[in-house]
């Protein structure tokens, strides 16, 4: 009998409690006899939101502790063949667990699942459309480049091959380790019918634009770490000229979002707001410290 152990990254986050049962509705509906399973909640917890909930182990980090660190002190602490990743700002949606699984249960090590959210609030809106178009549920099951750690089903035989999350990065590891997996030889597959409904905590345009910042700081990182990967382009060895080209550069993305990603049209007028979020990556690529803490 398979076990699958179920991995959720918090920090005090004001969902988790309603995170966590919804996990523990997917995994019930799988039933007893085929698979076991746990759920492991590390990190923070100081509104006692997980007290009385049965059937889970959370772990508390004391200090708070990057995403990275917390998933890898879960991965420790599992005792499941199958771990799967989720969230403390993920709702897992009907189907979910049956999807994953059977996407396992057919050979598959690593498997990435579909991101949906409410469409209600413009730049939680921007922010979802910016960083998760390419894991939108109306694209097709299909090899990815990398996978995001938000919906992330992984074999532990795969971690025992390229080992932990890079916990020295603040952002962009599950990127990092995602890049190992596939360069050991495994595939990355897109599920897109196991599926979760995102709630960022980002709500503003001061908070989006800060998280762009950020991210094109670790993500530049990880492509020039991963250079022949990503065949990545020699402008990004020049901060300066991807500042100066950050308008061109951002309306070239922007526009490749929209006529490349099936059902992106309908979300047009978010256009300018995800157009910004590029101008911040650039940004962000363009900055040689690291940039604060939001």
């Amino acid at each position: 009998m398979i076990k699958l152990s179920v991995i959720v990254p918090t920090l005090n986050d004001s969902l988790i409690r309603n995170v966590v049962e919804r996990i523990q509705v997917e995994l019930e509906s799988l039933g007893p006899n085929q698979y076991k399973s746990e759920i492991i909640v590390v990190g923070k917890d100081d509104a006692s939101r997980l007290a009385n909930l049965s059937d889970i182990r959370f772990l508390d980090t004391g200090n708070p502790v990057g995403a990275s660190e917390a998933r890898n002190r879960g991965i420790h602490a599992s005792t499941g063949g199958w771990l799967l990743f989720v969230d403390s700002d993920c709702l897992v949606q009907p189907g979910w667990a049956t999807a994953m699984t059977e996407r396992l249960a057919a050979g598959e090590s690593v498997v990435g699942g579909g991101v949906t959210f409410p469409t209600e609030g413009y730049w939680p809106l921007v922010y979802n459309l910016s960083l998760f178009h390419e894991y939108l549920t109306s694209r097709e099951r299909r090899e990815m480049r990398y996978l995001p750690t938000l919906n992330l089903a992984v074999k532990r035989s795969v971690v025992d091959d390229v080992g932990l999350m890079d916990e020295m990065m603040k952002r962009g590891h599950d990127m990092d380790w995602t890049i190992r997996m596939a360069q050991a030889g495994y595939r990355l597959v897109f599920e897109p019918k196991a599926v979760v409904s995102h709630h960022p905590a980002r709500t503003e345009f001061r908070t989006v634009w800060r998280d762009g910042i950020r991210g094109g700081y670790y993500n530049r990182l990880n492509r020039q770490k991963y250079d022949d990967y990503y065949q990545t382009p020699g402008i990004l060895s020049r901060p300066w000229l991807v500042r100066l080209l950050s308008p061109l550069i951002a309306l070239a993305v922007t526009g490749r979002i929209f006529l490349r990603t099936p059902g992106m049209l309908r979300f047009i007028p978010t256009a300018p707001g995800i157009y910004l979020t590029k101008v911040a990556w650039c940004v962000g690529a363009s900055l040689q410290n690291e940039p604060g803490r939001i």
